[in-house]
């Protein structure tokens, strides 16, 4: 699909939130239902945008929402990881937290763990 294309069909995808609502003005039961649909899908909407941004600019430098849309982990979650220093983060101004994208990678890739397979080979060399 041309990414002239794929912008268009995101451009539509942001202005169904608003579109639902204005829908179900008239449906009373439903829109208790629907608000926790579009808050949720409001959510997706921000998340590929956070997405978009960082895939199209390439950043080496990410920032705390692009940090937690580039791991799956949450922000609070991020922040207590930072503060336990469990993952490598920077601070420049000691308020603004920055994570280095290959560290983040290197974090994630951190606890290996081994197929079946390669156990296999390991307990096989180790009796011979």
């Amino acid at each position: 699909m041309p990414t002239g294309n794929w912008f268009c069909q995101l451009a539509k995808f942001r202005k169904l939130p608003v579109q639902i609502e204005s829908l179900l003005t008239n449906r009373k039961g439903a829109k208790k239902t629907m608000t926790t649909s579009i808050v949720t899908l409001q959510a997706v909407i921000d998340r590929i945008d956070i997405l978009t941004s960082a895939v199209l600019s390439n950043k080496q430098t990410l920032n705390l929402k692009e940090a937690a849309a580039f791991t799956g982990l949450a922000e609070s979650y991020l922040y207590k990881l930072t503060s336990t220093q469990e993952i490598p983060h920077y601070k420049p101004r000691g308020k603004m937290l920055y994570f280095d994208r290959s560290e983040l990678e290197e974090w994630l890739k951190q606890v290996r763990v081994n197929t079946h397979a390669e156990l296999e080979l390991t307990t096989h060399i180790l009796e011979s």
